[in-house]
């Protein structure tokens, strides 16, 4: 498989059209609920992306606070394109339940986005 060419805009419409709420999206990095994170992995997923690494955030309204105990990273997954999308995407679906209590948000860092 070849790494494929996804512009932000299609991800963006693709998000919507499922009702996900993408707050901010700058540079191939969506902030979304962390309620919202199983559904934007699978979408993620789809369009054969790859998950570089989630964030977890704490927003009160005005500020954003990251936290420190929240971060995984996936960039070290190694192999074809193919087996870092599904690994990147099995791997951070499982965060969503480690981190059940904790961040109100997730910032997530993907690969194989085109501006």
């Amino acid at each position: 498989m070849e790494v494929p060419v996804v512009t932000t805009a299609a991800l963006l419409e693709a998000a919507v059209e499922r009702g996900i709420e993408v707050l901010e999206h700058p540079n191939g990095i969506f902030r979304v609920a962390l309620a919202q994170l199983p559904e934007t992995i699978l979408l993620v997923q789809e369009f054969n992306l790859v998950v570089l690494g989630l964030d977890g955030l704490l927003l009160d309204g005005a500020v954003i606070v990251p936290l420190i105990d929240f971060i995984a990273d996936f960039s070290a997954i190694a192999g074809s394109w193919e087996h870092r999308v599904r690994d990147s995407a099995s791997q951070a679906s499982e965060v969503v339940t480690v981190w059940g209590v904790g961040p109100t948000h997730v910032e997530l860092t993907l690969d194989g986005l085109e501006d």
